[in-house]
């Protein structure tokens, strides 16, 4: 677990765009702790490492910390994962874990896997996590990818993109910038 606490002028001077306007405030409202899967803390756990490097930098190592604050809040947004500190129905967390498993699982597979119907835990997931049983399947798909993709030196996108179980590279385009806002070349 990770707890970063940055002074109010470094978050005054780097959130300034309407996504981050929720970090100026002083309480509030929503939940801030989420498990991040792999990919993400892997990718903040090396910028946070390279920042440290920079230490002797004091102008490098502030637009450092910026930076730093500003992907790690881009992770918190885009992240599927549960939200700590908050009870979920076992069903739900059964389906979190079913689709971290295996992201290709349909809908159906993961109600059965849950034990209620598709409906009933649809309703419930949204409900408690703030995400379509599909969204959290897709971005569950969309971690995958980007373990799988790597640094692209191994896998072309394309290969990458199929193996986490989208039918295209097409859909899984789609799906990529819908979530993101970015193409996944842009990373």
């Amino acid at each position: 677990m990770w707890i970063v606490v940055f002074r109010p002028k470094l978050v005054r001077a780097t959130a300034k765009n309407a996504a981050c306007q929720v970090l100026k405030q002083t309480k509030p409202k929503g939940e801030f702790c989420k498990v991040l899967g792999e990919a993400p803390a892997a990718r903040l756990a090396t910028l946070a490492a390279e920042l440290c490097d920079t230490m002797d930098d004091p102008p490098r190592f502030s637009a450092g910390l910026g930076y730093l604050l500003l992907s790690a809040w881009a992770e918190h947004r885009q992240s599927a994962g549960i939200i700590l500190g908050k009870e979920v129905h076992p069903a739900v967390e059964r389906a979190a874990a079913a689709l971290r498993e295996d992201p290709t699982l349909d809908v159906g597979a993961v109600a059965r896997r849950a034990g209620l119907s598709a409906s009933r835990l649809g309703f419930l997931f949204q409900k408690q996590t703030g995400l379509s049983l599909v969204d959290f399947r897709h971005r569950q798909g969309l971690e995958r990818f980007w373990v799988c993709y790597g640094d692209g030196k191994r896998r072309t996108l394309m290969e990458a993109a199929l193996e986490p179980g989208f039918g295209s590279y097409a859909q899984f385009y789609r799906i990529h910038r819908r979530l993101t806002g970015r193409s996944p070349s842009g990373r």
